[in-house]
């Protein structure tokens, strides 16, 4: 399931991209290396990591939908970045399916964010298994 709102974040950020004429991701990188030259040391940390975050949801969205065990920890990284960029795990928050009253009211968007992203940690947690658990199931067979 995670792995498919990855994958629907990265099929909008492509289909948004070539709707506006530009190739996804490339197009987006070479303009931020162009600006960056102007910005300060501040901006420029800030830019990074949002690729970083971009990057990490494209590498999250294959593992997750590859069901890859024992990468637990990638995605709980990858949290304080979703935090800070308001970018939920549940990716259709972001397209103000809740109407006009969720979309506008900042409480309840980043409440949902907030809960996304605890019910993201609970259920990795819970229901996926990690690496080491994986492999010593697999040699008890």
């Amino acid at each position: 399931m995670w792995g498919a709102f990855d994958a629907f974040y990265v099929a909008r950020f492509v289909v948004t991209s070539l709707s506006e004429h530009r190739i996804p991701y490339v197009t987006d990188f070479t303009e931020t290396l162009r600006v960056l030259s102007e910005q300060g040391a501040v901006v420029n940390i800030y830019v990074m990591f949002m690729w970083v975050l971009q990057a990490s949801i494209v590498v999250s969205a294959l593992l997750l939908l590859a069901r890859k065990p024992g990468f637990k920890w990638f995605y709980y990284c990858q949290m304080p970045l979703r935090l800070i960029y308001y970018v939920p795990s549940v990716s259709l928050i972001t397209l103000g399916v809740l109407g006009p009253q969720g979309s506008r009211s900042i409480a309840i968007t980043l409440g949902l964010l907030l809960l996304s992203e605890a019910l993201k940690v609970f259920t990795l947690f819970k229901y996926v298994p990690s690496k080491k658990a994986c492999s010593w199931q697999a040699g008890t067979r």
